[in-house]
């Protein structure tokens, strides 16, 4: 008798269960990788417009002021994850049994380290030599990032889970927040205050949808306190606390120095090319987000998985990097016309000198988040640790010599400083376990 094949399914159902449904690894991957670039292409995408919008709104002085009280606030930013994010992403993926006490214990120690971060904040602005203006955008900001890194704790439990389409979902919702309160009050001729609050107001929408989405997923968010366990998380976390305390100082060091050194006016003709350049750095971001996870998983792996995985991440690296770099180089004169105006005509040359970074950006993804993922991290915060100093260093000597396009040629340097000893100390992991 013959046996009744099993029905087909149609497009939809395997559209559908493509991208919502983790199935292989190469399909995971993929699907992850989509929803990846749909929530931070949305993200950034809206913060890059609204950006430009704002530069052309506030003019070259205040535009300075502005993004300089982003990049003094961005540097305590760490104060308020302390590592936590990333390393909830590894160890939920390696242990979602407990993701119900990582949510409890983590939720809680993030409300105290914001409060600690604001009075940081607010104490150390205080002595800096800027006008009251400026200062209160730095205590407006200070809400924006410390409810950004709370936030962000949330989003690492859906990367963990490899289900980035939640993800895609509560950014996109908490995108449009912004979008549409900035747009209001710019049509309303706001000052910057008013322009700063926005950013705040989204990302307390963005809670509010993030805690819903995890609700229906039926992870209820109770903080709770386990001094143990807390003990053991920020034992754990400190190294990637000082990786992004080395990655602040990295990307955001040249924009204070410009300021303190050099003027509002030049910060301002230097944060229009960086702004741009921050979103192109950002897409190796993207395309690295699918691939942690999945390394973290691999630690008792072998050398051929590994370098598989490394393989498939180079190719997907390379195919977005060919086309961006040409399409930015070749036009950038009149990306920057278009988006920005005559007004700014200076940062076309600062545009180009900055794209001189972008391959090795995008080359030291695979080797820097394979060796935090394989519990390595110790050696890449040694790395980047090193990267910020040499960057701080060579900053602080040639800007006042040579101005912003001593800042550009420091940023190359860097990049290529970065993935180099990245690639030398993977390698090094991989000859050791070929010879073990």
């Amino acid at each position: 008798m013959m046996q009744t094949p099993p029905p087909r399914q149609s497009k939809s159902s395997l559209l559908k269960n493509f991208f919502l449904h983790n199935q292989s690894t190469n399909q995971t991957v993929i699907k992850n990788t989509f929803w990846a670039f749909v929530a931070e292409g949305i993200k950034k995408g809206t913060l890059l417009f609204l950006s430009i919008l704002i530069a052309r709104y506030l003019g070259v002085s205040g535009y300075g002021q502005f993004s300089f009280a982003l990049s003094f606030t961005m540097l305590f930013s760490v104060l308020a994850d302390l590592g936590l994010n990333m390393l909830a992403t590894r160890e939920i993926a390696r242990n979602p049994d407990q993701v119900h006490k990582f949510i409890s214990v983590i939720s809680t120690l993030k409300i105290l380290l914001g409060s600690a971060t604001f009075a940081v904040i607010f104490i150390i602005a205080q002595f800096i030599n800027k006008t009251d203006d400026i200062k209160i955008l730095i205590y407006l900001f200070s809400g924006y990032i410390i409810l950004n890194s709370i936030n962000d704790f949330f989003v690492a439990v859906f990367r963990a889970h490899e289900e980035m389409q939640f993800e895609a979902l509560f950014k996109v919702i908490q995108s449009a927040a912004l979008l549409i309160m900035t747009l209001s009050l710019l049509l309303l001729h706001c000052s910057a205050y008013w322009v700063v609050s926005a950013y705040l107001g989204s990302r307390i929408v963005g809670l509010a949808a993030i805690i819903i989405i995890l609700r229906t997923k039926q992870i209820p968010v109770r903080p709770a306190f386990d001094l143990s366990f807390t003990r053991e998380l920020l034992k754990e976390s400190w190294p990637f606390a000082l990786s992004t305390v080395f990655y602040i100082i990295y990307f955001s060091i040249d924009s204070i120095m410009i300021s303190f050194l050099l003027g509002d006016r030049e910060v301002g003709i230097y944060s229009a090319s960086y702004t741009l350049m921050s979103g192109l750095f950002y897409i190796p971001f993207l395309i690295s987000i699918p691939f942690f996870p999945r390394m973290s998983k691999l630690l008792q792996g072998t050398n051929e998985e590994i370098k598989s995985l490394v393989s498939l991440w180079n190719r997907n690296l390379l195919y977005a990097f060919v086309p961006i770099f040409l399409f930015s180089f070749l036009l950038a004169k009149y990306i920057i016309e278009i988006l920005y105006g005559q007004t700014y005509a200076e940062s076309v040359i600062v545009f180009q000198l900055l794209l001189l970074a972008l391959p090795f950006k995008f080359l030291s993804h695979p080797p820097g988040y394979s060796l935090s993922a394989l519990n390595l991290h110790r050696k890449r915060v040694a790395i980047q640790g090193f990267t910020a100093l040499f960057n701080t260093v060579t900053n602080y000597y040639f800007i006042p010599l040579y101005g912003i396009t001593a800042a550009c040629v420091t940023t190359f340097l860097s990049c290529f400083l970065l993935f180099a000893l990245y690639q030398i100390f993977f390698n090094r992991f991989l000859a050791t376990r070929i010879t073990q």
